[in-house]
């Protein structure tokens, strides 16, 4: 890991974060862990690896990330309800829950539990941050070269890259 370099494209980004939504709660954060993005790969949204790149390691700073830099704009469809028979019985749903479903025409896409109850699951295909501005204050801890099977897999194996999936 490199100590006196920036975040450049196609290298491994390690850094905390605490994200905030639009009413300035907050809404996920590293809590200690480290958290690993390889650049220019889609790990992350794409304003915050626009904000990262060719910052210092060492640097922390805060960043406002739009909805269409985010998770998108909300399209404004309503979550649709559908029986709890139809979901296997070992699923633990909760709110905010990512499940891939297959459409008519076989292509997996994701949608995610906004509500549910002994009877029905409501599912949208918005993210739960859909249409959100987002604040992110970051540490940046370090940036490093991926390795092979990180470069082949399209994300990172951790901050040293050798840990498995």
């Amino acid at each position: 890991m490199s100590d006196n370099s920036t975040v450049q494209d196609g290298q491994v980004v390690l850094f905390q974060y605490t994200l905030k939504d639009d009413r300035g709660e907050v809404v996920d954060a590293s809590d200690g862990e480290t958290f690993c993005a390889l650049i220019g790969q889609d790990n992350i949204v794409d304003g915050l690896e626009r904000e990262l790149l060719n910052k210092e390691v060492g640097s922390s700073f805060t960043c406002t990330v739009l909805p269409e830099d985010g998770y998108g704009k909300h399209d404004g469809n309503t979550p649709k309800s559908h029986p709890r028979a139809d979901f296997p019985p070992e699923i633990e749903l909760f709110e905010g829950l990512m499940l891939g479903v297959s459409t008519p025409n076989k292509k997996e896409v994701a949608v995610y539990v906004t509500k549910f109850d002994d009877e029905w699951v409501w599912l949208d295909h918005n993210h739960p941050l859909a249409g959100k501005t987002l604040t992110f204050d970051i540490k940046i801890e370090g940036v490093r070269e991926p390795t092979k099977g990180e470069v082949a897999h399209g994300h990172p194996h951790g901050p040293t890259g050798n840990e498995g999936h």
